[in-house]
């Protein structure tokens, strides 16, 4: 299954600001740490804002995830009422620099009953 880039993302004061680029989604996206004492496992470790800033308007979450070049990755999960689905992908590092990219695969197709 191949892996497909969707967006560009670098670490800003504690949290992650890129942009999301799809066929038919292009918009500024920031991922904004959950307070800790808020986060007793039941809440996600960031919020995923529309925008460039924790202000915009949430339409996502996203959990640290141990696995993945560098030890780690960022599961993404983007909603809305538009999506006939989440997308969910993975923030992963680029190896250089600080650039990490936002990568997603199509879900496996169910099997037919058939």
């Amino acid at each position: 299954m191949n892996q497909i880039t969707i967006g560009t993302f670098r670490r800003d004061n504690g949290a992650w600001k890129g942009r999301i680029q799809t066929l038919g989604l292009d918009a500024p996206l920031y991922l904004a740490e959950v307070d800790p004492r808020e986060n007793e496992g039941k809440c996600p470790d960031m919020r995923v804002h529309l925008g460039d800033s924790a202000e915009g308007f949430p339409v996502g979450e996203a959990r640290h995830r141990p696995g993945g070049p560098g030890g780690f990755h960022i599961a993404v999960r983007i909603d809305g009422p538009l999506f006939p689905r989440p997308i969910d992908a993975m923030l992963l590092t680029a190896g250089h620099g600080d650039v990490h990219y936002l990568v997603w695969n199509r879900p496996p197709e169910p099997a037919s009953g058939g």
